[in-house]
């Protein structure tokens, strides 16, 4: 059941129920867990949820209040944990992933559940056979996001929804953006414009986060300066949009390993789930480190 700050998982059918403290019984899931409020984490494997996705994770189940269930494809899906909490509210669908370690993950994630499969790239069809396109922090990594936006929305129903997040303002571009493979960070303008170019129809804009992301964000900035120093990388020769870098960047969670049992134990889960609801009364401005977008394809289903 969802305590109303969006980190709660709601557990179904295919999710083992025994929960023992925050983390379910290790004896029971050798190499995933399933989180008391934060869903899917596979310490075991090297993957946790890091603090910007479970609050990204909260505004995306706000964004998703009141609508049904239906066929979803997730552009960029990393580890499935999303797939996995969205296969509890009943949904079905896709998840594409570029990187091999994290398919392998997100299959091991949604392994026995037949109404969901993983792949390497974006189905070819049948067009217009999903309900519900979704692609978080995706768009930054490609070259030509209009184009790609353009490929994906050929899956989806008229009437279909579409949600997607970007990295927030230009002028916050920094050394993890570099290390990570973006091309872009984005003002409100552009991921308007970008929405409408595709001819949808936007239902909101909100940014997410605030304040608790800004001080996260900060502190990784911090520690991959320190970190990029030490090693005498120089960021000015590493190119943008590095295909190596975007494949590493979903899974890449060694920073989080380290500082995992900080924010997974009782009081941490307290103070993220109060940052969770606490970001609801920012979604309106412009205050986040990421945007966060609702958009409708024109027609009916």
């Amino acid at each position: 059941m969802d305590s109303g700050d969006g980190l709660t998982v709601v557990v179904g059918a295919a999710t083992p129920s025994r929960l023992s403290a925050e983390m379910m019984n290790r004896d029971e899931f050798t190499r995933m867990e399933i989180h008391r409020h934060y869903g899917v984490v596979a310490p075991k494997k090297g993957w946790v949820p890091t603090p910007t996705y479970l609050l990204r994770r909260s505004a995306i189940f706000d964004a998703l209040k009141g609508r049904p269930p239906g066929h979803v494809l997730e552009v960029g899906c990393s580890a499935g944990a999303l797939l996995h909490d969205l296969a509890d509210r009943g949904y079905s669908g896709v998840g594409v992933e570029l990187s091999g370690k994290a398919r392998s993950i997100a299959r091991e994630v949604l392994a026995g559940d037949e109404r969901f499969s993983i792949e390497a790239s974006v189905p070819d069809g049948p067009a217009e056979s999903f309900d519900l396109l979704t692609a978080f922090e995706v768009l930054e990594h490609i070259e030509d996001d209009a184009g790609a936006l353009a490929s994906w929305l050929e899956l989806v129903k008229p009437g279909g929804q579409i949600l997607i997040s970007v990295p927030a303002h230009r002028r916050r571009w920094n050394v993890t953006d570099v290390l990570v493979g973006h091309h872009r960070r984005y003002d409100r303008a552009d991921v308007e414009g970008l929405l409408r170019g595709a001819g949808l129809r936007i239902d909101k804009v909100w940014t997410i986060g605030w304040p608790a992301s800004w001080f996260v964000e900060r502190a990784r900035i911090l520690a991959k300066t320190i970190q990029v120093r030490a090693a005498g990388v120089d960021v000015e020769a590493i190119a943008r949009g590095d295909s190596v870098r975007t494949q590493q960047s979903g899974i890449d969670r060694s920073l989080e390993m380290r500082f995992f049992h900080l924010y997974s134990n009782p009081m941490g889960c307290l103070l993220l789930r109060g940052a969770a609801r606490f970001q609801r009364r920012f979604y309106d401005t412009d205050l986040g480190i990421s945007y966060l977008a609702v958009a409708t394809k024109p027609g009916q289903q």
